[in-house]
């Protein structure tokens, strides 16, 4: 099993050499197809099992490639899909595709927060700013909402005084504990295992 920080796959070649030795090369890539084609099924739905929002996210950048007649692997390119698996340090600029160029990490601390970025709040309603550091950059960030009151001696609609909140914590850099999450052996082996009764019509 190879597990880059971008991503994590599984591969089967090996283990498959003697049942291999009794199948032509077209026979080895039929094999191997299947194999990647139930796997992959393994994937999607242990990513959405886990994490019902980002399992999708998952699931839609999983995919298995047939390595001629010698191998197959199966796994997902999403980004944050090795560093769940394995654990390891997150650093801010981001990588990838959803980086935003942060030179901060935004740690939420609020129950308002979890889940959301500070864009997704102030489109929301919510007034964001930054305590500034000194000499260091900015630590937190806080935020209020404007709530109407509906009070008996105050007019309808008329805005409460706010109360600003602790939303994020500002980081440079975090590590991610390991949250495993990909299909276990066995349950990769049970699914190459159907593969092999089915290439070989049982």
């Amino acid at each position: 099993m190879a597990l880059p920080l971008a991503n994590i796959s599984w591969r089967v070649s090996g283990t498959l050499r003697p049942l291999f030795r009794q199948l032509d090369p077209a026979g080895r890539t039929k094999l191997l197809d299947r194999i990647g084609f139930n796997v992959l099924q393994d994937v999607k739905a242990a990513a959405i099992a886990k994490w019902p929002k980002l399992g999708y996210a998952f699931a839609e950048e999983a995919s298995y490639n047939v390595h001629g007649a010698a191998s197959v692997e199966v796994g997902t390119s999403h980004v944050a899909a090795g560093i769940r698996q394995t654990g390891g340090p997150i650093s801010a600029p981001g990588k990838g595709p959803g980086a935003t160029g942060a030179r901060m990490l935004t740690i939420p601390v609020a129950p308002e927060a979890k889940g959301k970025t500070a864009g997704q709040l102030r489109k929301a309603g919510w007034t964001i700013f930054a305590i500034p550091g000194k000499p260091a950059p900015a630590r937190f960030l806080l935020g209020y909402r404007l709530k109407a009151s509906r009070g008996k001696r105050k007019r309808k609609g008329k805005a409460t005084r706010p109360t600003a909140q602790l939303l994020y914590v500002l980081k440079k850099s975090v590590y991610h504990p390991a949250d495993p999450w990909f299909p276990s052996e066995d349950r990769l082996f049970r699914s190459v295992s159907q593969a092999v009764a089915f290439a070989l019509g049982r």
